[in-house]
């Protein structure tokens, strides 16, 4: 009969821009990148390489 196991597929794709679009507006706001990975949950190294990627929060 087998172990009837279902499984629901959720992208992450849909996720990751949310919390990566959260990134980019704390980056904006020039929170630092440890406090925006406490609410964002999104890793330090990750907030480092958005931060180079954005040419305003450059600025």
């Amino acid at each position: 009969m087998g172990c009837r196991h279902q499984a629901v597929f959720t992208p992450a794709a849909p996720i990751r821009a949310v919390r990566y679009a959260q990134v980019e507006r704390l980056l904006l706001e020039r929170v630092s990148q440890r406090a925006i990975v406490r609410p964002s949950g999104v890793a330090r190294m990750t907030v480092a390489m958005l931060a180079k990627k954005s040419p305003d929060a450059a600025e």
